[in-house]
């Protein structure tokens, strides 16, 4: 058309009666598009000029070069916006998306460096040394191989560092062997069927939830090996509720009591054998469980209470069962095997001696292997460069002489943090003293008025009878292959009331 009116020949007739002005601005429109159609072509040549070098860079993160024939079809990020133009700017997101790709190349290179102990020595020593040596004590490392290698290396460059697996991480490993005793793994196998049962029903859980003083059961994790222990505990709190609904019309005469699930919960709940198994494995865990509250918090430097702490747990499990060897040794053998492989350090004693909370207590441990691992600390020159006069004071703590016998000096050790502040509260908030009371666990308590570690209600159970495995004691009782037997307990003389609940 605009040839037409411009009066063009060749590809359409002339228009005779158009006005001259009309023609003008028809030629001068069909001289633009001329004009951007040879740009174009311009262009064009460019890119084909330029292509070779724009697939050289691009290549190496095209998706279908990326994708093996099994990903086909799934969706893959793309890190960089496409350019129109080979002078276009990059936009901000472009920009955002070559520093993630910068950022994930830096990852993939720090997961190798880290598989290498060298290496990781190398990069510990780099930040020890921007620290400085003399003002690094204490590295806590994972306990993987490669880890240990790399403190080994670092040790022998730097003799006054020493190293130490993480104490929450080795206490959950301890948890974790307990919790795979067969015996254990049945218990918390039949738990975990009758939670998820009663959450799974909504009109068994409202009933539940009408009752007076109803608390919602604990549910296992998948990543804390903990949970296990205190929804068997958790579980244990709702025995009477539970009981309660399995024999109420509210269950008896819905159809799920007939189905196969509900005839094997119902039978759960209403074993006896069943809650008694629960409340022993709970005894047994609660001082472990309290030791690692313990470490895993910030209320004060656990190294030295790691030493003393896990002493008290083997003595409370050991007088649960009435030093009987064949019910108790099954777990302290778990737990001693976990001691000295990860967490028996020379540092830790150390901690432990020169604390005045345990130094001048009535149960502080005299054997020659904590005071060997603070000789062994002396001897070393570039972390004690006067032995003699560390002896001399260290005499001088043993025998409480000078300001170490003043009474106030060890009540606000208890108190005060290295370096910190006196606590506006004084008193523990996480009772240590009653770590090895094992009738109940430690979770947010109240300021205990007089904390005692004398248990009286253990007496009131007898654990003679709990045997785990086939063994002959030392006095000549033998015990037999029950797994886990049925206890019999008196729950009428005894308060769960101090029991505390964990969410």
């Amino acid at each position: 058309m605009k040839e037409h009116l411009a009066k063009k020949k060749g590809n359409v007739l002339i228009c005779k009666d158009v006005p001259p002005d009309v023609c003008h601005q028809m030629n001068q429109s069909l001289e633009g598009n001329g004009n951007k159609n040879k740009d174009k072509e311009l262009d064009d040549a460019y890119d084909d000029q330029s292509q070779p070098q724009t697939n050289e860079q691009v290549a190496p993160i095209q998706p279908s070069q990326m994708v093996p024939n099994s990903n086909l079809g799934k969706q893959k990020a793309t890190y960089f916006a496409p350019r129109t133009t080979p002078g276009s700017q990059p936009t901000i997101k472009s920009a955002f998306a070559s520093k993630e790709v910068v950022h994930k190349a830096k990852i993939a290179i720090a997961r190798w460096f880290v598989k290498d102990a060298q290496m990781l020595c190398n990069l510990f020593s780099e930040v020890i040394e921007w620290v400085g040596y003399k003002n690094v004590v204490h590295v806590v490392m994972d306990n993987a191989a490669n880890y240990v290698a790399a403190e080994r290396k670092i040790h022998e460059k730097y003799d006054s560092i020493f190293w130490s697996p993480c104490a929450a991480h080795c206490l959950n490993l301890l948890l974790k062997d307990i919790s795979r005793m067969p015996h254990v793994a049945e218990l918390a196998s039949k738990a975990s069927k009758v939670t998820v049962f009663v959450y799974n029903h909504i009109v068994f859980l409202s009933w539940l939830r009408k009752r007076e003083h109803w608390r919602e059961i604990v549910r296992p994790g998948v990543t804390r090996f903990a949970t296990t222990f205190i929804t068997l505990k958790s579980l244990y709190d709702r025995k009477n509720d539970l009981q309660a609904l399995m024999v109420d019309k509210h269950f008896t005469s819905h159809k799920l009591a007939k189905s196969t699930a509900g005839k094997m919960v119902s039978a759960i709940v209403l074993d006896s054998s069943f809650w008694s198994n629960c409340f022993m494995i709970a005894k047994i865990m609660a001082p472990i469980i309290k030791l690692l509250k313990i470490v895993d918090g910030d209320e004060r430097p656990s190294m030295g209470y790691v030493y003393d702490g896990m002493q008290r747990v083997k003595n409370s499990i050991e007088n649960m069962f009435r030093n009987r060897k064949t019910a108790y040794q099954p777990y302290t053998d778990i737990i001693m095997a976990r001691w000295d492989k990860h967490l028996k350090r020379d540092l830790h004693a150390a901690a432990y001696f020169f604390n005045p909370v345990f130094q001048y207590g009535h149960d502080f441990n005299e054997k020659s292997r904590v005071t060997e691992a603070v000789i062994k600390l002396f001897e070393v020159k570039s972390l004690c460069p006067y032995a003699s006069k560390a002896f001399q004071e260290m005499q001088m703590y043993r025998d409480r002489k000078g300001s170490f016998g003043k009474s106030s000096v060890v009540t606000l050790v208890a108190n005060i943090q290295p370096g910190g502040k006196p606590n506006k509260i004084y008193y523990d908030p996480i009772d240590y003293e009653s770590i090895d009371d094992i009738d109940f666990w430690v979770n947010e308590e109240a300021p205990p008025e007089n904390s005692s570690r004398n248990n009286k209600g253990d007496d009131e159970f007898d654990t003679s009878d709990f045997v785990v495995e086939a063994d002959n004691d030392v006095g000549g009782s033998n015990g037999e292959d029950v797994g886990i037997p049925n206890v019999n307990f008196d729950y009428g003389e005894t308060n769960f009331d101090d029991y505390n609940d964990f969410y």
